[in-house]
C-alpha cells in the first residue's frame, strides 16, 4: 500500500506525527527508531523534497524491500518507510491482541 501527499494538498510540516521530524532530511537513505506512544519503529527515510510519500510493507516483508523505489524516487519526494510492528527492528507486541 502506498499513500502520497503532495502539491497543495500536502500537510504542513507541523501536521505530520510529532514522533516524525519534519524538519530533518538526509538525501541518502538513513534509519532511525521513531517512538509512537508505547511502540518504537525502526523507519527509512530518503530525499529532502517537501512533497512526501509513505511506504507501508506487507507480510512478510520489511522496509527494506521498497529500497529501489524509494532510491528513484528521493530526488523528486522525501519518503517514509516504517517496518511494521514485530517486523525487523521495531517493537516486537507481547501479545496477539496488541497489535490491533
Amino acid at each position: 500500500m502506498v499513500a502520497a501527499c503532495g502539491g497543495n494538498d500536502a500537510p504542513a510540516a507541523d501536521a505530520l506525527p510529532s514522533a516524525i521530524d519534519a524538519t530533518a532530511c538526509d538525501p541518502s537513505r538513513s534509519e532511525r527508531t521513531v517512538n509512537v506512544g508505547s511502540v518504537s519503529l525502526n523507519v527509512a527515510f530518503e530525499g529532502c523534497a517537501q512533497s512526501t510519500i509513505v511506504f507501508l510493507h506487507g507480510f512478510p516483508e520489511i522496509a527494506y524491500g521498497w529500497a529501489g523505489v524509494t532510491n528513484a524516487l528521493a530526488d523528486e519526494f522525501r519518503t517514509i518507510a516504517p517496518d511494521q510492528r514485530g517486523y525487523n527492528t521495531s517493537d516486537v507486541p507481547g501479545n496477539v491482541t496488541d497489535y490491533e
